[in-house]
């Protein structure tokens, strides 16, 4: 006959000898190269209330033909629960003015040769906070806190004139959003991911002189899309990427605005180290 106490004392001993679970390592430091084939759509508007100037709604890529489609070059840095991210794009067209083009207080007459050039750039740093929605391996959702920051720089030349604007007057913002990911196959996610911004304030350490100017600036970065674990430590992506922005940069002297839209399709290539 088996002896209980002896049993239980059996069970304890063999459970009190065994190798506790290994516990998952956090992923080391992964380096991301970003390549996004844009279709990018630009528009902007400016008037000079001393001057009296108005530039109407311009569309740079009917008006200033700037191209259709382009590359977003992008480079991202992520760590178990941060990721910085920084994406710039150079835009350049000529064309020959049909009508009058006019930006800032400077206007290009009908027949000028006009050179335009536009350049963005956003920089992100971001946070990954634990809500409780992560099951294993299989599927997870985190929210996003971080900072983020975007610079956009007009540049007109014809003729003897030159019109530029750089909105030095725009700062870093808070964002908000979310990431979630879903297993598929082994080493084959799909995520997607959505960050937001939408600030006012006004701004006393702008370059141009005058009133203080008053800042409007809403942001939105989604993408979604599926991410392959390739040996050794690489990984591969494919997905779709919306970057989309409105900035409002107005005083008692000028009024700027500024939208942008891009849908591309993303394409990834990461390393961890």
């Amino acid at each position: 006959m088996v002896n209980p106490l002896a049993l239980v004392c059996a069970v304890l001993w063999i459970q009190d000898s065994a190798p506790p679970p290994a516990e998952t390592p956090d992923p080391g430091p992964r380096l991301i190269a970003r390549f996004l084939w844009a279709q990018p759509v630009i528009r902007t508007d400016s008037r000079e209330h001393d001057a009296g100037i108005s530039s109407g709604n311009l569309n740079l890529q009917d008006d200033a033909d700037l191209p259709d489609r382009a590359p977003i070059l992008g480079l991202e840095l992520e760590w178990p629960r941060w990721r910085f991210s920084l994406f710039v794009l150079h835009l350049e067209g000529d064309r020959t003015l049909e009508d009058p083009f006019i930006f800032e207080e400077q206007q290009f007459d009908a027949g000028t040769r006009l050179h335009a050039e536009f350049e963005g750039g956003w920089l992100e740093a971001v946070y990954r906070a634990d809500v409780g929605l992560t099951h294993g391996d299989s599927a997870g959702a985190q929210l996003l806190l971080g900072v983020t920051w975007a610079k956009y720089r007009f540049a007109f030349e014809g003729g003897d004139k030159t019109a530029r604007e750089g909105h030095p007057a725009l700062w870093p913002a808070p964002a908000i959003g979310g990431e979630g990911r879903l297993r598929l196959l082994d080493s084959l996610d799909l995520k997607a991911r959505v960050l937001v911004t939408r600030v006012t304030y006004v701004n006393p350490f702008h370059e141009d002189g005058g009133d203080d100017p008053k800042i409007v600036f809403d942001s939105l970065r989604a993408e979604i899309g599926v991410h392959w674990e390739v040996t050794g430590g690489w990984a591969l992506g494919l997905g779709i990427h919306q970057i989309s922005s409105y900035l409002r940069d107005s005083s008692a002297e000028d009024r700027h605005r500024v939208w942008f839209d891009a849908t591309s399709i993303s394409f990834d290539v990461g390393v961890s180290f």
